[in-house]
């Protein structure tokens, strides 16, 4: 069993973006609660267009979860912050998927810094 599948300890909510509404509004589906890796953590880092993102807190989900850009995520202190970056990892050696890592922060990428 991977180091990771022992440590779930937090949790958080992620509600997958649907559309907009007439006035501009995203608009989300269902949101289902995933059991993740959960740290405060201020740090720079690239966002989905290569743009500096200072991020407020590191998430690690099980791989058997999605989670898209435009998705929203609720901490468990029920803040929506801006997700700015996703990526897989993978473990070569085992050849597979180890969690998903999600950076996310108050500020939406692209649109300044704190």
């Amino acid at each position: 069993m991977p180091l990771f599948e022992m440590n779930w300890t937090r949790t958080i909510t992620i509600a997958p973006y649907i559309g907009e509404d007439r006035y501009g509004a995203r608009t989300y589906g269902e949101a289902i609660t995933v059991p993740c890796i959960l740290t405060w953590l201020v740090k720079d880092i690239k966002d989905f267009r290569g743009n500096t993102f200072i991020s407020d807190a590191w998430i690690a989900i099980s791989p058997e979860y999605t989670v898209a850009e435009k998705d929203q995520v609720t901490l468990p202190d029920g803040s929506t912050p801006f997700i700015g970056s996703i990526s897989k990892i993978f473990d070569e050696e085992a050849e597979d998927y180890l969690y998903t890592e999600i950076y996310v922060g108050k500020v939406a990428p692209g649109e300044g810094s704190l």
